[in-house]
This record gives structure tokens, C-alpha cells and sequence, in this order.
């Protein structure tokens, strides 16, 4: 099965060098969603306003493709 990394960038820049087998592009691309689904919301507890970018790549080094994702929690005064 080929090989594809998940580097980031939520304000510092993250390398993967390890990477996740993906038997095709609709398990690839699950899998990346739930990556950046789980880095917004650790992200998100700590700010109210959270921001990542998750470039897939393959092992040719080449760019699959790229997820942008921004949470903002915007606490209103009843809470």
C-alpha cells in the first residue's frame, strides 16, 4: 500500500517523516480529515480562535492535497 504524510501548519511548521499506508484516496482522504479534525479540537481548547493547514503528501514528495480549517468560538455573554 503507498505511503502518504501529514504535514502541518498551525503557526509552526510540522514534517511528518513517519506517515500512514492508505489502501486509496477515499480511506487517504478520511483519514486526513480525521487528523485535522482531532488538531482543531486540541487546538481549540486552548484559544478561542484556532486555525491549521494539512498538506498530504506522497512519497515522491508530491502534494495530494491541501485541507485549510479555521475554529473560532465566539462566547456570547449569556454563557
Amino acid at each position: 500500500m503507498p505511503r502518504y504524510f501529514f504535514d502541518t501548519n498551525d503557526g509552526l511548521d510540522f514534517r511528518d517523516h513517519i506517515g500512514c499506508e492508505f489502501r486509496d484516496q477515499a480511506a487517504l482522504r478520511r483519514g486526513a480529515l480525521k487528523a485535522i479534525t482531532g488538531l482543531l479540537a486540541a487546538g481549540s481548547e486552548k484559544c478561542d480562535s484556532y486555525s491549521v493547514v494539512l498538506q498530504v503528501r506522497d512519497e515522491q514528495d508530491e502534494t495530494i492535497f491541501v485541507i485549510r480549517s479555521v475554529c473560532q468560538i465566539d462566547i456570547q455573554d449569556k454563557f
